[in-house]
């Protein structure tokens, strides 16, 4: 894909100007020791925010199991410490 810039390629690229103009902001990357090989395809992409949200809902299930398994424990403690306290 090519980029254009509006600019004359002249844009200041800061962490708050990044994404103004894609095309300075990857001349940079370039400068500073990015590879073109490690830019991500678009099938690249989307594979890794797939794996990224299996990932979150695989974290979540697990945090749920947890809370559950540990409702149960207390419950259980609750209910034998009211049967020894009767």
């Amino acid at each position: 894909e090519k980029f254009r810039c509006r600019n004359n390629d002249s844009c200041v690229v800061t962490p708050v100007t990044r994404k103004r103009c894609k095309r300075c902001r990857l001349t940079k990357c370039f400068k500073v020791g990015m590879r073109k090989e490690w830019i991500l395809t678009d099938e690249e992409k989307t594979l890794k925010r797939q794996k990224i949200v299996r990932n979150r809902m695989i974290k979540q299930q697990a945090q749920l199991s947890f809370q559950q398994q540990t409702n149960a424990a207390v419950h259980s403690t609750v209910q034998i410490n009211t049967k020894t306290t009767e």
